[in-house]
């Protein structure tokens, strides 16, 4: 090797730990994303209980739902600090129940 060449599998061993570093930030916005989206489907369903309009209340409804489900998908998929996951599941917990809620009121409305 010559002088001022790095030995390539130091070379690789610094790659890997930077891609380490850059997949855990992706993941990590990932979650951020996650609890974001949990929070605006939370919105949509109080838009969804205030609304007098029957076609926005449904819309607010069904949007509410592709959220949880992109959520639901998306953090399977992320490798989660511990504590940003259990927020996340918790989020996505409440939102169900809620979403349920929604599903009963609407039949009796009908």
């Amino acid at each position: 090797m010559a002088s001022g060449e790095q030995d390539p599998l130091l070379k690789t061993a610094e790659l890997i730990a930077h891609l380490d570093r850059v997949v855990a930030e992706a993941s990590k916005v990932g979650g951020e994303f996650c609890l974001v989206d949990i929070e605006s489907a939370n919105r949509m369903l109080d838009r969804a209980q205030v609304t007098r309009d029957p076609a926005t209340r449904e819309r607010n409804i069904a949007n509410a739902r592709h959220a949880c489900q992109v959520v639901a998908s998306l953090s399977g998929r992320l490798s989660l600090e511990p504590e940003l996951q259990d927020r996340i599941h918790k989020g996505l917990d409440a939102l169900r129940v809620r979403l349920q809620r929604e599903d009963g009121s609407s039949s009796h409305r009908q």
